[in-house]
């Protein structure tokens, strides 16, 4: 981490400049002088220095899954980066070189804890941060990064035609800056960043029903992580975490659409990839012990279903504290278990706080509640005098459906 050993070097440098100051002997007044003025910039640096070392330590818990020290690493930076900007500005710039990197850590948290509306003003405020440096390349700008991340909470919130302008005005400021890539690794991080956008684009067809579409992207992702090759496998670690991911969206894609054999091998690549990266109660494991639950539910392993989706709700219930929409897909997933099994009861409760949870998350309208409404629809349908209620769920989802949906020629 850059940030820190920087913030490290700086104390070791300050360290040194302050002994030196105090051994010097009185009758060297202009060594002492000199000595003097570099410690006052040894502390001028200070925050800029710390802005830096939280930028590293906020991704570095978010990424281990500390999610609320994520966050107040993040909030801290930001205070220290709006604490510097006057002195920034005497110097003719806008604002901290860090600032909007920690706007985009604090974002990020705001995100995980269903705050998509905050993370949203955060994003576009780190979005104008990283605009004043417009002429950077990508390589060195955040902001076709801020634009991945503004994508997703538009999505979130709803706003899927805003999503897709962010996503593609991204994608076509890595790819013009390709040609500009200084080094390989260089063109190698943005090669993986066009990847990533193009999963996402996958996922924003999806949520719409274009599922040409999502499929066209999402295995145009998994090709451009494939021909971004790393010869001196130093981004090996990253580049598995990310083909997990991929490849795990992609087979849960198949998976929705009851493509049991192709979603499988995908499913369990994915588990494969991810457990040699992660701990086994690792918030990023759950998504591939949910997934792998659903599989085994339809293969009729009920068992192993049940242990693996129980895996899943404890992770769930332990880092989702503030976002129920991660536990409420497993919540969703149990229930379609305990269908299977005859407990309809059982089911129908966990569907219904799965509702209560997507909605307050995502407010009334948005595709996530459709897979709820259905799957509580057909929980209904087994149960007696219940057909009003179906009705009412049934044409709630349509709407919900169509409201969203692409045109077919889209």
């Amino acid at each position: 981490m850059s940030g820190l050993s920087a913030c490290c070097k700086w104390l070791l440098v300050g360290l040194c400049f302050a002994w030196l100051f105090t051994v010097l002997p009185a009758n060297v007044a202009a060594l002492r002088f000199g000595v003097a003025v570099l410690l006052l910039l040894w502390a001028l640096s200070g925050p800029f220095v710390l802005s830096w070392c939280m930028v590293d330590l906020a991704g570095w818990a978010f990424h281990q899954g500390y999610y609320s020290l994520a966050c107040n690493l993040a909030r801290l930076g930001v205070q220290i980066d709006s604490a510097v900007r006057p002195l920034v500005q005497l110097a003719g710039l806008s604002d901290s070189p860090f600032a909007a990197f920690n706007s985009l850590n604090l974002a990020n948290s705001e995100m995980v804890g269903g705050r998509f509306t905050l993370a949203k003003e955060r994003l576009t405020a780190a979005l104008e941060q990283s605009d004043c440096m417009a002429a950077m390349p990508a390589t060195s700008s955040v902001t076709p990064f801020v634009l991945s991340h503004l994508a997703t909470v538009e999505q979130c919130l709803g706003n899927f035609e805003q999503a897709h302008s962010f996503l593609t005005r991204s994608i076509n400021l890595k790819s013009n800056s390709l040609k500009d890539c200084e080094s390989s690794g260089e063109k190698l991080a943005l090669e993986r960043a066009i990847a990533a956008d193009r999963h996402a684009l996958g996922g924003f067809y999806d949520k719409r029903l274009a599922y040409a579409e999502a499929e066209k992207n999402y295995l145009a992702a998994l090709d451009l992580l494939d021909q971004s090759v790393d010869v001196k496998g130093e981004l090996l670690d990253w580049e598995n975490e990310m083909r997990g991911s991929f490849v795990n969206g992609l087979g849960e894609f198949y998976l929705r659409q009851g493509k049991v054999d192709l979603a499988e091998p995908l499913l369990r690549q994915a588990f494969d990839l991810r457990s040699s990266r992660f701990s086994a109660n690792h918030p990023i494991m759950s998504s591939s012990y949910d997934a792998l639950g659903r599989l085994e539910t339809i293969k009729g392993n009920l068992v192993e279903a049940n242990s693996l989706l129980k895996r899943a709700y404890k992770i769930r219930l332990h880092y989702c504290k503030d976002n129920l929409s991660d536990l409420a897909d497993t919540q969703i997933s149990l229930a379609k278990l305990k269908q299977v099994q005859g407990q309809e009861a059982e089911a129908e409760l966990l569907l219904r706080q799965a509702l209560e949870a997507k909605e307050n998350v995502f407010g009334p309208c948005h595709p996530d509640l459709a897979e709820v409404l259905e799957a509580l629809c057909l929980s209904l349908s087994s149960q007696e005098h219940r057909d009003s209620e179906v009705a009412l769920l049934q044409e709630r989802a349509r709407l919900i459906r169509s409201n969203y949906a692409l045109e077919p020629s889209n």
